[in-house]
């Protein structure tokens, strides 16, 4: 079920936000940044999450493509490689 899935790409998402932010926090508490380096730090898991966010948002749709009917008998495409390995 394409839903299912949709749910659990949405579920990866929201983990390694989670994740991401608990680690900050984690090291605040450990050893506090200055608000410049607090900045930075933020600036540093938005990045990384938009290109995780990407990466998911690529997968998901190399899944969609992958269950869509096709006429001509194809292999699975490389793409579902990188999602298993990843």
């Amino acid at each position: 079920d394409m839903r299912l899935l949709e749910q659990r790409f949405r579920y990866a998402r929201a983990c390694a936000e989670r994740h991401a932010w608990r680690a900050l926090v984690q090291q605040q508490l450990a050893q506090p940044l200055d608000t410049a380096g607090l900045r930075q730090a933020c600036e540093r898991i938005e990045a990384t999450l938009r290109e995780e966010g990407d990466r998911l948002d690529a997968f998901f749709a190399a899944i969609v493509r992958a269950n869509e009917p096709s006429v001509s008998p194809s292999g699975p495409p490389v793409e579902l490689d990188a999602i298993r390995q990843h």
